[in-house]
């Protein structure tokens, strides 16, 4: 009966050194999924394709892409995807346009997994912010893994425009999507022949674009009269059509869940596109 108290200061010793032994191992802990930790080999991934695709330009005035989007957790198409990309004849693709929604969750790893998936591509790819990617925290993590939410380049005389334009997501902000810096992008006119828009959600797609920036962002698209193409997601399946009915079309492409995905070919003012089945 006397040997209990006796047990009581080693109980109670131990049980302070499990706590401080809990207080000192906190940092090795992950106590959300939502963390935010993004490792510096996943850093600049658009700017640092966009540099290889400029260092290393096909020959010819012809654009070659390969375009596919709502990649999600479809991973195992997404792969058989790649597969049949790689089998294209070498020198036959200049770079892939992701249409967005990389992830489904917007977690850390989840972008970390797809990235390592796209990266098996022969080609750079360059992605535009998804809604499915702003969950959570995942809009810190596509800046921080991708960069800009809004960022263009020119590549043979064809000015790209990737534009955020998720509405909703942003509680129907009167500045997304950023209609003057669209406006600014495009009236650099001297400077390209061609300009090929891409985003996720098209205008069209009421309920997550703003209804209330639609028109002023269509007569944008119209203004300047070099809007060849407009290229989007969202849906998870192909169309291709003129909409506003003023010589604006819009292409959106396959979520790679089909295992499909485009092959667009762009010159001065003109272009085509297969199905890449």
């Amino acid at each position: 009966m006397e040997s209990t108290p006796k047990l009581r200061p080693y109980f109670v010793l131990l049980k302070s050194l499990f706590f401080l032994l809990i207080l000192s191992s906190c940092d090795k802990f992950n106590y959300s999924p939502h963390a935010v930790d993004v490792d510096q080999k996943y850093s600049n991934i658009n700017s640092n394709n966009i540099q290889r695709l400029l260092d290393n330009p096909s020959e010819g005035d012809t654009i070659r892409l390969i375009v596919l989007g709502d990649t999600q957790r479809f991973y195992y198409p997404t792969e058989k995807l790649i597969k049949k990309i790689n089998k294209l004849p070498k020198g036959s693709i200049d770079f892939v346009v992701h249409t967005g929604d990389l992830v489904d969750f917007g977690l850390q790893k989840e972008y970390n997994w797809i990235h390592e998936l796209l990266k098996t591509m022969n080609y750079p790819y360059m992605a535009v912010i998804g809604n499915h990617d702003m969950v959570g925290n995942g809009k810190e993590v596509y800046r921080r893994m991708y960069g800009d939410l809004n960022f263009s380049f020119k590549f043979k005389q064809t000015k790209f425009i990737y534009i955020h334009t998720n509405s909703r997501e942003e509680d129907f902000s009167d500045m997304v999507p950023d209609v003057g810096w669209l406006d600014a992008e495009l009236s650099d006119t001297a400077n390209y022949t061609n300009a090929i828009v891409v985003s996720h959600v098209a205008p069209h797609h009421s309920g997550d674009f703003s209804t209330q920036l639609e028109t002023e962002y269509i007569h944008t698209l119209e203004k300047y009269k070099k809007t060849l193409l407009y290229i989007n997601g969202h849906n998870h399946k192909y169309s291709w059509e003129d909409v506003y009915e003023n010589d604006i079309w819009f292409l959106n492409t396959y979520s790679t869940s089909h295992e499909k995905a485009l092959i667009l070919k762009i010159w001065d003012g003109g272009y085509g596109f297969e199905i890449l089945d």
